[in-house]
């Protein structure tokens, strides 16, 4: 096992020298075996009482030795002077701590991971760039009491990940056998101590070794103890120092403050936040009813089982008091909120969970910064590949560019269907390791009692089509389908179609042109547009068939909600349901074999039925899911996962290539997310383009 000396500079403050050696060795909790050797450092201390209590110490541990300073060398003199006798991996370790089990081991075994490790600092309660606070009530700061439970906490956490930190602390700091090759021992300038570790690590970074942070390791710290009543002076006088020496010290450390969510990134997941605390983005739900506004009703649903356990804090943000009333009363477990109200109260969250992507990216920046981390819902990309939804192509642009600032911001995106998640890879700067399927969940969908026969007088049967008028719907190929192959079946059969006209990309207005040419098609088609949940649930009990030959979905509910009502659907086999035997997943146009499968399920009984239980074995598999506790796994796994920094791509925004240049409103977008020294350049462009009037 590689050699891992630990030094232990020990000036006066008896009480607090007892309580960490106690917690170094003890009957219950021995010396850490990863240290092959404790040196224990008495700087000439002027209280009597230590100077016998470490000889007992070293009496009774073992690997312990004791060095006795006749005079007053100080803090960093005193290292120094050890540092150039040891070997191998050097632990510092100031005498107002107190350790906790296999904190040494722990911290062995975690430097093993990063080969370019300079330096090592745990978790700890008085530490600046490594201070945690209590998991439980975050505004409460932790203390020596609350060290069985950080314990039995950091026991689930062994060997996760460590995140990179500016600089190491010197309370407790690991430097490793390589750092030590570069820089041996402490720079004098800084004695007797403070800063001193600063500028090792900036040293260190500057041969290209690395600063982190051991998330799995705690050590409480008095602080202050150490160098008594002229700890402020010396904290002033030597910080001026690490500014001369390290001018650009400064700036990476606020870079790093704002990149992390202090105190909320170091110790994520802590007891799971117990109640986890869930902000949705449910702006959408003041919207027609749409596959997303489903989405996430079904998600606040599949959530009450953890709400009422508590277990799970849910709010939700809406765009008005309308609907903040209306799901106040109908779902009062969740704590509904206006954007005014989110501003103005100030909470925390664990996760600000986003829904959908239409919504302004400034709104999300600043809503993202009343939680730990952001987790975006990506629906499909069906929008984002097609420019004929939107009013202009600066309209198409920015819409492209902002859902690639909203899932280049996540910490974690969740596609709903394997198919979304190919097309985010492939178009949207998007890894495994922070994206997962999260499949629509199908568990409020309860399959009602089978009806009788239906047997309707043949004016009043009828197929039902369900969607929006976007193209990609293939409305006008749907209904063209059901002329050709279903109408000359049944010159009574009507067509029903159910669904909100959209303001841009949409084929009404074509489909109307198509109805008043064609006399006979028109009477057979009625369009009701948008409806209620009930008449929907109507039309889907009375109907013979639903046609959803949509070439391109994300998920798409209508199927499994028509199953619901046993009524047969047919789908085209170009979107997510490539999968589905040839029956029931046709090509979305006339031909014989479409035609043939429409004929039957019209017609032929023991077709229908076999078509119903492909889509109930769908809902059936589902309902064997626990849903809420995929989610609330994502969501510890995320919490539990370093923040995600912004992404490099942002810096320069990857534009079109028919883009002529970038806005104002873009550049004030982007400016949100990046260093000083990139907001300067990005304030001469905006200030250019104002002078050339763009």
């Amino acid at each position: 096992m590689p050699a891992l000396t630990v030094l232990l500079p020990i000036h006066n403050s008896f009480e607090a020298v007892c309580r960490c050696l106690h917690s170094l060795h003890n009957d219950t909790n021995p010396l850490d075996a990863a240290i092959t050797k404790l040196v224990l450092i008495n700087d000439a201390s002027t209280d009597t009482r230590i100077s016998p209590r470490l000889k007992e110490f070293r009496n009774q541990t073992p690997r312990v030795e004791l060095i006795e300073q006749n005079t007053n060398l100080g803090y960093l003199a005193s290292v120094n002077r050890q540092l150039e006798r040891v070997t191998g991996a050097v632990v510092l370790l100031n005498s107002d701590t107190v350790v906790t089990r296999d904190w040494a081991t722990r911290l062995q075994a975690g430097a093993k991971r990063y080969p370019r490790l300079g330096a090592l600092t745990p978790l700890s309660n008085n530490a600046t760039f490594s201070t945690i606070r209590d998991p439980n009530d975050r505004r409460r700061a932790l203390t020596r009491e609350d060290l069985p439970r950080i314990e039995a906490l950091l026991e689930k956490r062994t060997g996760c990940d460590y995140p990179l930190a500016p600089t190491g602390m010197g309370f407790c700091l690991l430097i490793t056998a390589l750092a030590r090759s570069i820089a041996p021992k402490f720079n004098a300038t800084f004695a007797p101590g403070y800063e001193e570790e600063n500028d090792l690590c900036q040293t260190l970074r500057a041969h290209g070794l690395q600063c982190r942070i051991a998330s799995d390791v705690y050590v409480h710290h008095e602080g202050g103890e150490s160098f008594g009543p002229d700890k402020a002076g010396l904290q002033k006088r030597h910080y001026e120092l690490i500014q001369q020496q390290h001018p650009a010290y400064a700036a990476l450390v606020q870079d790093w403050f704002e990149r992390l969510d202090q105190p909320y990134d170091l110790l994520p997941g802590a007891n799971n936040s117990k109640p986890l605390r869930l902000l949705l983005e449910a702006e959408v739900l003041s919207q027609s009813l749409t596959g997303v506004v489903r989405y996430l009703d079904t998600l606040i649903e599949l959530l009450h089982p953890s709400i009422n356990r508590g277990d799970l804090k849910v709010s939700a943000v809406v765009s008005d008091t309308g609907t903040q009333k209306r799901y106040q009363s109908s779902t009062p477990q969740v704590e509904w909120l206006t954007g005014s109200d989110l501003d103005s109260q100030g909470q925390r969250w664990d996760i600000y969970h986003l829904c959908h992507a239409n919504i302004p990216f400034e709104v999300v920046q600043r809503r993202r910064r009343h939680a730990s981390r952001l987790v975006v819902s990506l629906h499909d990309l069906i929008a984002f590949e097609n420019p004929s939804y939107f009013a202009n192509g600066e309209s198409f642009l920015s819409y492209r560019q902002q859902l690639r600032e909203l899932t280049g911001l996540a910490d974690h995106v969740l596609a709903i269907s394997e198919n979304t998640l190919r097309d985010g890879l492939e178009q949207l700067q998007l890894t495994h390791q922070r994206c997962s399927v999260f499949a629509n969940p199908l568990c409020h969908l309860q399959i009602s009692p089978e009806p009788e026969q239906k047997n309707w007088p043949p004016a009043e049967r009828f197929c039902l089509i369900v969607g929006t008028d976007f193209r990609h719907k293939h409305l006008l190929g749907s209904v063209e389908l059901f002329r050709d192959a279903l109408l000359p079946l049944d010159p009574q059969l009507k067509l029903v179609l159910v669904g909100p006209e959209v303001a841009h990309g949409g084929c009404l207005t074509e489909l109307k042109t198509l109805l008043n040419r064609d006399k006979t098609l028109e009477r057979a088609v009625h369009i009701e547009g948008a409806v209620s949940d009930a008449r929907l649930t109507s039309l889907y009990k009375s109907a013979e068939l639903v046609l959803y030959l949509s070439l391109q979905e994300g998920f798409g509910y209508i199927p499994y909600e028509a199953a619901m009502h046993h009524c047969p659907t047919v789908v085209a086999n170009t979107s997510v349901y490539t999968e589905l035997p040839n029956w029931v997943a046709v090509d979305p146009y006339s031909c014989p074999r479409t035609n043939s499968v429409l004929a039957q399920l019209l017609n032929d009984p023991a077709c229908r039925k076999i078509n119903v239980q492909v889509w109930q074995q769908q809902l059936a598999y589902d309902q064997q899911r626990d849903h809420a506790q995929e989610l609330l796994s994502v969501y510890c796994q995320v919490l539990n996962t370093p923040r995600h920094p912004y992404a490099k791509w942002l810096v320069k925004p990857q534009l079109e290539s028919t883009a002529p240049h970038v806005s104002a409103s873009r550049l004030r977008r982007l400016a949100i997310l990046l260093p000083a020294s990139v907001k300067q350049g990005l304030r001469r462009s905006q200030r250019w383009l104002q002078q050339q009037k763009i």
